[in-house]
């Protein structure tokens, strides 16, 4: 292929990527079970199905467009349908003002309150809305007594879950609510601001724009479309179950993020969220079709990569709140410090950094370990390789390379004000491995359950990242010092995680 065809293509890959994988996803079902999928009751059914997808995907676009994410929205959708139903079944309130307090007053309201604790605290989205989504979800069996709420009023169910001149009207919703969020990003200032908050915070204040206020914004608007998706759901099932949309938080992401959205910040545009919630109910339908069982579809589905500060801290909350196998939850870890290793390594020994094999372990942060037992240049062990390049002075060399790893982020932060490029770098390769199922060996922070005689904590050591998301530590050599060092980097923090408790 040319240069000038693979480039017209990589601009017609960028500008249709996600209208492409819809059609290859409907084209792949529809060879597979021709009959029955190709249908337009079974369409119809995949687009009706879609605007619960559509319209927490739309809520979790304005979280993410601020660099941020939103992991309440199920557990709001939840709630949300949980508390209008009681409204109209146990105290025999009408429809339409029930509907007003269950979407308006309490979703909304949720929205605000986490848009409020985010500003307020500091603290990141993901502790807060990981937070909220476990409060929240205890109160839905508290309302409930983990009950389903059923006997809605007809009237309900025929509006919201029913049809208008033959189409679908929780569609219907679906799509007039993008098409209002479209508006409002596109034509007004709050929406352009939100765009530029995402893309530089810093300057979108210098800029005059009030971060604080606009991250409130986005985040009440958050909880509006989750407690819009609660009352689809309630009227298509014609009840409010404890458990609904349950893991529905990672379906609304991978809806945004399929649509082109960036975690960064600053990038997407809601019509394209449409198509990625499309993609999610066409991929679920299709699977149903094929038999696969809910539970390997869930697999299938997406593996929770934590990628902010404290790591390993918020990867133990993530493991402990989300539900999700041990296995597809990890962070990061210490991948960038392993890379910042290896490249001071390359140009102390005036070689290529690829050949250089070696590891940081431990925390991500000040305990963290270089591995200097196990590391070797192609095979041959690190000391004896020194000495071949004429370095005899071993431990002022590693002391000095580990220390310079350790203080490397500090420095570019106290320069750069952000090491933004470095862990983008490090979550691209990560993500390389998952995606490719690579089997690579990377020192990801995982749960660990006696590797190293290290228990329930979350820490960095290497492991075999693929499809599947960490399938297996890997043990390396360590000297007795290494290991005591790394058992004391457990220790701090199994103490952090203690004092929060």
């Amino acid at each position: 292929m040319s240069q000038g065809k693979a480039n017209k293509f990589a601009q017609f890959w960028d500008r249709y990527s996600t209208v492409s994988i819809l059609c290859i996803m409907i084209l792949v079902f529809g060879i597979l079970r021709p009959k029955s999928f190709l249908t337009s009751a079974n369409l119809m059914k995949i687009i009706e199905q879609s605007s619960i997808y559509i319209l927490l995907g739309l809520g979790e676009f304005f979280a993410i467009l601020l660099g941020g994410i939103d992991l309440s929205i199920s557990s709001i959708m939840a709630l949300s349908g949980a508390l209008t139903a009681k409204l109209m079944v146990d105290f025999g309130m009408s429809p339409i003002v029930a509907v007003l307090i269950g979407v308006v007053l309490f979703g909304l309201g949720v929205g605000f309150l986490n848009g409020i604790l985010v500003t307020g605290t500091g603290l990141p989205p993901f502790i807060i809305t990981l937070g909220t989504q476990a409060i929240l979800r205890s109160l839905v069996y508290i309302l409930t007594n983990a009950r389903s709420v059923s006997g809605l009023p007809t009237s309900f169910q025929t509006t919201i879950g029913g049809h208008f001149l033959f189409f679908p009207v929780p569609v219907m919703i679906a799509l007039l609510t993008a098409l209002i969020l479209s508006l409002f990003t596109w034509k007004t200032q709050c929406g352009r601001n939100l765009y530029a908050i995402g893309g530089n915070p810093q300057a979108a204040w210098y800029a005059g724009i009030t971060v604080n206020r606009h991250t409130v914004i986005a985040f009440a608007l958050s909880g509006l479309c989750a407690a819009l998706a609660g009352m689809v759901n309630i009227a298509r099932l014609a009840a409010a179950e404890p458990n609904a949309g349950t893991g529905y938080e990672t379906y609304a992401i991978e809806a945004v993020i399929i649509g082109g959205a960036s975690f960064f910040g600053g990038v997407g545009i809601i019509p394209k969220v449409i198509i990625g919630g499309l993609i999610i109910g066409t991929i679920n339908n299709g699977l149903n079709m094929a038999g696969v069982s809910s539970f390997y579809q869930q697999l299938a589905m997406g593996i929770l990569l934590i990628v902010a500060n404290p790591v390993d801290i918020l990867t133990y909350a993530a493991v402990k709140l989300s539900g999700f196998p041990e296995n597809r939850v990890f962070g990061s870890g210490t991948v960038l410090d392993t890379a910042r290793l290896k490249y001071l390594l390359g140009e102390h020994l005036s070689i290529d950094n690829r050949s250089v094999h070696a590891f940081i372990i431990g925390e991500h942060g000040d305990s963290e370990i270089a591995a200097w037992s196990s590391a070797n240049v192609s095979g041959i062990p690190l000391n004896d390789f020194c000495e071949l390049r004429g370095h005899i002075e071993h431990d002022e060399s590693m002391r000095r390379i580990a220390e310079n790893v350790k203080n490397s982020a500090y420095e570019i932060i106290e320069k750069k004000k952000a090491t933004y490029y470095g862990i983008a770098m490090s979550v691209r390769r990560i993500c390389e491995a998952i995606i490719r199922d690579e089997k690579s060996i990377l020192p990801v922070s995982s749960m660990q359950h006696g590797e190293y005689d290290i228990h329930d904590v979350s820490l960095s050591v290497p492991a075999i990242v693929g499809r599947g998301g960490v399938e297996r530590v890997v043990s390396i050599e360590l000297s007795p010092e290494e290991k005591e060092a790394l058992q004391a980097s457990a220790d701090t923090l199994k103490k952090v995680i203690g004092d929060a408790l």
